[in-house]
Formats: C-alpha cells, structure tokens, sequence
C-alpha cells in the first residue's frame, strides 16, 4: 500500500539513491569527456547527483505526505430547498386567445395555491406576510419568486423607487392567482389577515 511507513521511507530513499548515481555518473562521465580534472569530476558528479536526490526525496515525501495524510474532504453545501423544487410550469394567454407565453414560476403548486388564496383574500405581496417561521416561503423563495412575477408582467413594484411600498398584481397577474385558487380542491387553505 503507498500510504504505510516503508512505502514513505524506503521507496523514496531507494528512488533518491538511484537518482543520485545515475545523475552522478552521468556528470562524472560527462565532465571526464569534456576534460575535467578527475578529482573535480567526482565532485561535480557527487554535488549534481546528491541535489538531485534530494529533489527525488522531497519529492517522494510530498507524494506520499498527500497519500497518507490526504486534505479532508468537506462536501458541498445541501441545495436550498429553493435550489430543489422544480418551478410551476405556466401558460400565459393572451387577452386575443391567440398568443400564449409559457413561463416557469419559481415555487411548488401547492404555495401558489395558497398564495393565490391568500392574496385573493385580501393579503398582500409583502415579504413579511409570506416569509418566515410557520410561513410558506422563505426569504429567498418568496424574491425569486416575486422577481419572476414582476419580470413576467403579472405583478409590478407600487413605486419603482421605493420598494418599501410593496408589490401590486396586474391584471394578468390576478387572473393566473385565481387560475391556482381554483386548483385547490382540498388542500388547506392559509388564512392571511388584509
């Protein structure tokens, strides 16, 4: 196995060794043909061959340094449930029946059934009454889908520079709410006060 001790120690010290004779013959030799004193040769050879193994070693080391100690693995973080729900695939027709816009809205069938209930009752489009604990949005959820309905033309902002003003319905936008209330059969409907 590469990650045990001897495989940490006695492959990289073997492959060291070799390297170094085989580098230090070669400059040896290397050395002789170009006409080097013998005695700096040998030392030419021994120097270049030795860092050479010391390259090989060290290089050895990290190897098996990554092997048997490898960095932790942290996953990635769970998807949102925002990031999971498959969006509510809607057809817009026009007022002429003759054009249709298919579109995708951000949110499961059953929070746009009890949103068109909600705000059909009077509630509205605000952040606060739809997010939060016991809610059916979170904060993110319920801008996605906000944004998505703005972009669409089915809600605008009251006051484009100030949203704090809140978000209105269009025509359209109120006639596909009533389109998911009419949808909610027996499912629980949420109460939402004016």
């Amino acid at each position: 196995m590469n990650d045990d001790p001897s495989g940490g120690c006695f492959v990289p010290v073997m492959q060291a060794l070799f390297t170094m004779v085989i580098v230090g013959l070669f400059v040896f030799f290397g050395a002789l043909y170009l006409d080097v004193e013998t005695r700096k040769a040998l030392l030419a050879g021994l120097a270049v061959g030795g860092a050479a193994a010391a390259l090989v070693w060290f290089g050895g080391l990290l190897s098996w340094r990554r092997l048997a100690f490898p960095e932790p693995w942290i996953p990635e973080p769970a998807p949102t449930r925002a990031e999971r729900l498959e969006p509510v695939k809607v057809i817009l027709s026009a007022e002429d029946g003759k054009h249709q816009d298919f579109i995708d809205l951000p949110a499961t069938p059953d929070q746009l059934i009890r949103l068109a209930e909600g705000l059909l009752e009077g509630a509205t489009l605000s952040e606060a009454a739809w997010t939060g604990a016991g809610n059916i949005f979170t904060r993110a959820e319920f801008a996605a889908l906000r944004s998505e309905l703005i972009r669409r033309k089915l809600a605008f902002w009251n006051n484009p520079t100030t949203p704090a003003r809140g978000v209105s319905l269009t025509h359209s936008g109120m006639k596909t709410m009533r389109q998911f209330a009419a949808m909610a059969n027996d499912a629980p409907t949420m109460r939402r006060p004016a």
